[in-house]
């Protein structure tokens, strides 16, 4: 079963065009910086006069060719050259520590002793213990 398309070609296109643009005015007023599924939702509604559900808005996002991976945004005030002198400043400051050497076996951080050769291992069964062979 083929279901028709809300949208035109020429909407689309211009759905497209409306996503590439990003938020508004409006949308950054109402503190909207991240475009979400419910704001494309909003935008189809509102803009184009068609009514979504929201897996059709992400079916249609995906049609048009977006993926859910996006980069983390940035602020429109950050200062690339600010925040690259920020790093070279807390490089230079930091120490580098020298990496710890392990010299016991035990990995978790407390001190154990070795196992027994002489102990055996009991399976709390109440049977006899059988010998248990230790590397």
């Amino acid at each position: 079963m083929t279901v028709k398309p809300h949208l035109s070609t020429d909407q689309e296109q211009a759905f497209k065009d409306r996503i590439a643009a990003g938020p508004t005015e409006d949308d950054l007023a109402a503190g909207i910086s991240v475009m979400h599924g419910k704001d494309y939702q909003r935008i189809l509604e509102n803009e184009f006069g068609k009514i979504y559900c929201l897996n059709g808005v992400y079916e249609l996002l995906h049609r048009l060719g977006y993926s859910w991976l996006m980069p983390r945004p940035q602020h429109e005030m950050a200062d690339p050259q600010a925040q690259e002198d920020f790093k070279k400043a807390l490089e230079s400051r930091s120490k580098r520590s020298r990496p710890s050497i392990r010299t016991n076996a035990s990995r978790s951080g407390t001190k154990t002793k070795r196992a027994s050769a002489n102990k055996a291992r009991s399976h709390g069964s109440g049977l006899p213990k059988a010998p248990v062979r230790v590397p």
